[in-house]
């Protein structure tokens, strides 16, 4: 943070500050999404809760239809190529709807994408997460991975690998119980 965001962050009153905070429904959205108006609240900041559906918040991620978003995806992305989908230009994934859009961003996307040297891609990759981390066009509070429990008497479960994950419990066919 800047030292005058600091400043302005501790030293003035948010009691006339207030937005819509949008949350999809799922217990790890809305949890996180009451943290923050809790935490937010202490400040003087009043934030009011709107939960929606998936379809909803798809369609809103899309077209921007939000003041303030809780959403998140907890994938561990095989290749940083990845990072595209959120944040070049015009993606599809959030920048698109959020009006996001960085020329730097995009030439080092395209740059890591057109290199096949393993250690100049991680060098690439390293400055873009720099600058997205130097613009915050979204607020990164945590990263929380996927969790997934059930009894010992369910046998075939296999979590895929990398993004294809959260189609992992989509597979009830390759379940059995064994009991």
């Amino acid at each position: 943070y800047t030292y005058e965001f600091l400043t302005l962050f501790c030293h003035k009153s948010f009691s006339d500050f207030s937005f819509v905070l949008t949350s999809y429904t799922a217990s790890v959205h809305q949890d996180s999404a009451e943290a923050i108006q809790g935490m937010l609240r202490a400040l003087g900041v009043k934030v009011t809760l709107v939960p929606q559906d998936i379809p909803t918040l798809l369609d809103n991620r899309k077209t921007g239809g939000y003041m303030a978003m809780m959403d998140g995806l907890s994938n561990p992305y095989f290749d940083p190529d990845a990072y595209s989908y959120y944040f070049q230009s015009g993606a599809i994934g959030h920048s698109k709807g959020s009006g996001f859009s960085d020329a730097k961003l995009d030439a080092l996307l395209d740059k890591g994408r057109q290199e096949v040297d393993f250690e100049k891609r991680k060098k690439i990759y390293a400055e873009f997460e720099d600058r997205l981390l130097d613009l915050a066009p979204w607020f990164f509070g945590f990263f929380r991975p996927q969790g997934e429990a059930m009894p010992t008497f369910i046998k075939g479960y296999e979590r895929l690998p990398g993004d294809l994950g959260t189609s992992s419990t989509s597979r009830f066919e390759y379940l059995w119980i064994d009991k």
